[in-house]
């Protein structure tokens, strides 16, 4: 039995390794499509509303995820191709927009103060539901191989998971919410949230080498895992207090530094990183996690810090044009400088964290955020039930889907499985990693 669990773990490890990725744009087209859905599924529910009533049920939960994030696990597990189920979303979307008549002003939903920055919600939500979704599909063969993590460079759809939730978590610090703070104020809080994170990495790192579950090496090394990093970064906002006013320009300063030291002496950082040898030592057997830190804290700061020029976390659910022109030119900057840096630099390397990978995930999840801003702005009803729950409890959710992941994992052979079992698989575990969102006692 010992024999089969090691062959069976071995064969896992190498189903998600060496891989190349896709291109950034495949990654945003395939991404695009929660944001659509998200207006699509609100005109749906708006029938609902005038039939069955506002209230959050079960079936309209369970209705909110089928609308919104169904399409996306059909491309996931390869049941649509992702050319084809862009241009039909595209086309519906603009089909409607020129047939459906504007909203009268009865409508029109209240400016109240609790339904501030909604779209802001549904970008952090989808992306935690995506992300979730993604860390369980990418164990079944029908996932493409190209949407799993890149090895070293590339733009895997999975690469896009991290940097994302970083985004997240720096847009609604209380740097990117421009309050001022002591450090004193924030002190006892910040060392807790840390705390529970780095016991979540240090015991999920324990329980994996005892009951020898599977481990890709490659992405954060043997022991560093993605809830250490998280720990790390929630201590930016105590270390960079006194110039929280100057956190794009100290994160554009970092990530400088950062790509230098990577690429100096003809790369020999960037080399021992990518490099498959290891030593007995701590730093060494960890040095993906550890030397891609810099990276993420300044994806942490400029995140942040454009966050504040933009006013991101102040700006009412029916954001004005000059805001989202704002937005979009931002974006479209944070593309030419991306575009630069990949012809200029090197590829994106999420392994390494680097300049490149800093930029596509800034550019890449502003993008986002527009396309969440517009959507939220036309949609029809109030609130997506689903998003608003999944939004108060982002960490739990994920350490949810991670054990839930683990479960599966543990309980059946992913690689044997035809798409018809992954995807009653995946559906199931979506729906409950989502509902737990409801009875979660935690939110940090």
């Amino acid at each position: 039995m010992d024999v089969e669990w090691t062959a069976r773990r071995l064969a896992k490890e190498r189903f998600v390794e060496g891989h190349g990725g896709s291109n950034a744009m495949e990654v945003l087209g395939i991404s695009s499509l929660v944001p659509m859905d998200l207006w699509l599924g609100s005109l749906l529910l708006n029938h609902w509303e005038r039939r069955v009533g506002t209230a959050c049920t079960l079936p309209r939960v369970l209705v909110e995820l089928a609308l919104v994030f169904l399409p996306t696990m059909l491309v996931y597990l390869s049941f649509v191709d992702v050319g084809t189920m862009f241009y039909l979303h595209a086309a519906l979307v603009l089909i409607l927009l020129m047939l459906l008549p504007k909203p009268s002003k009865m409508d029109a939903r209240p400016k109240s103060a609790q339904e501030n920055c909604d779209y802001l919600s549904a970008y952090r939500a989808s992306m935690m539901i995506v992300s979730c979704i993604a860390i369980l599909a990418v164990d079944f063969p029908a996932f493409p191989r190209r949407f799993a993590k890149a090895e070293n460079y590339g733009y895997g759809l999975m690469d896009v998971g991290v940097g994302s939730f970083v985004l997240a978590t720096a847009l609604v610090s209380r740097i990117g919410r421009s309050e001022k703070f002591e450090r004193s104020q924030i002190l006892m809080s910040t060392l807790r949230k840390s705390s529970v994170l780095f016991i979540l990495g240090i015991g999920r790192t324990l329980l994996t080498r005892q009951i020898d579950y599977q481990l890709h090496v490659g992405e954060y090394g043997v022991h560093w895992n993605f809830f250490i990093t998280q720990g790390v970064l929630s201590l930016v906002p105590l270390v960079v207090c006194p110039l929280s006013d100057f956190a794009l320009l100290l994160g554009t300063l970092l990530l400088s530094g950062h790509q230098y030291l990577l690429m100096r002496t003809g790369g020999a950082l960037n080399n021992y990183i990518h490099g498959h040898a290891r030593t007995h030592y701590i730093i060494d057997m960890n040095k993906e996690g550890i030397y891609s830190l810099p990276g993420y804290v300044s994806l942490y700061l400029i995140g942040a810090g454009l966050a504040r020029m933009l006013k991101l976390t102040t700006l009412p659910w029916n954001a004005t044009r000059k805001h989202a022109r704002n937005l979009l030119f931002v974006a479209a900057g944070l593309w030419l400088c991306f575009c630069q840096a990949e012809r200029v630099l090197e590829p994106a390397s999420r392994r390494t964290c680097n300049l490149t990978y800093v930029l596509w995930m800034l550019a890449f999840n502003f993008s986002m955020i527009f396309l969440f801003m517009v959507a939220s702005a036309a949609m029809r009803i109030r609130q997506i039930h689903l998003v608003a729950a999944v939004n108060r409890h982002l960490m739990s959710v994920f350490l949810l889907a991670n054990v839930l992941t683990g479960f599966v994992n543990l309980t059946m052979d992913t690689l044997n499985a035809t798409r018809e079992v992954a995807l009653a698989v995946v559906a199931l575990y979506a729906a409950s990693t989502s509902l737990s969102a409801y009875v979660l006692p935690l939110s940090f």
